[in-house]
């Protein structure tokens, strides 16, 4: 994520929050911790988002993972979560 995608990535996570889906976070907050974010596009716009907070070696929050209003999810991936487990992250 780049800081000029912190408009669209707060009216996003901000329409989850205001339907009580997710916790709000603030334009500042996102920009704070912009690093930990990555971003969907779709036509050139942002699509979604999300963040990754590691903690430790093995633990670590998701957070802030949206999508934009009237977007159709896909399709599940053909493999079970089980088979994510071990994924590592990049600091």
């Amino acid at each position: 994520a780049a800081a000029d995608d912190v408009e669209e990535m707060s009216e996003i996570i901000g329409r989850h929050a205001s339907n009580g889906l997710m916790l709000p976070r603030s334009r500042a907050n996102i920009l704070a911790s912009l690093e930990n974010y990555v971003v969907a596009e779709s036509d050139g716009i942002v699509a979604g988002c999300g963040g990754f907070q590691n903690y430790t070696s093995t633990s670590g929050e998701i957070y802030g993972l949206a999508t934009r209003a009237g977007l159709a999810p896909r399709p599940p991936l053909p493999q079970s979560p089980r088979r994510c487990r071990g994924a590592h992250t990049r600091a």
